[in-house]
C-alpha cells in the first residue's frame, strides 16, 4: 500500500507538471488581453508548495520509516 501511494503521489506531481508547462508556455504570469483571468502567483505558488511538502514527507515515510511524516 505505501508504495502505491507513492506510485498515485508520483502521478499526481507528472500531471501537476505538465499543466504548470502548458500554463508557462501559455503565458504564466503575463497578461495577454485585458479582461483575461490569470492565475497570480501567490495562488501557484501555494499550490504548488504543499504537494511538494507533502510528496516529500511521504518520500521521507517510506525511505527512513518515520512514522511522524506520514
Amino acid at each position: 500500500m505505501r508504495v502505491a501511494v507513492l506510485c498515485v503521489w508520483l502521478v499526481t506531481a507528472s500531471l501537476g507538471g505538465s499543466l504548470a508547462m502548458v500554463w508557462i508556455r501559455d503565458g504564466g504570469l503575463q497578461l495577454r488581453t485585458p479582461g483575461v483571468t490569470r492565475l497570480p502567483l501567490w495562488l501557484v505558488l501555494g499550490h504548488i508548495a504543499p504537494a511538494v511538502c507533502g510528496l516529500a514527507a511521504w518520500t521521507v515515510y517510506l525511505l527512513g520509516n518515520a512514522r511522524g511524516s506520514a
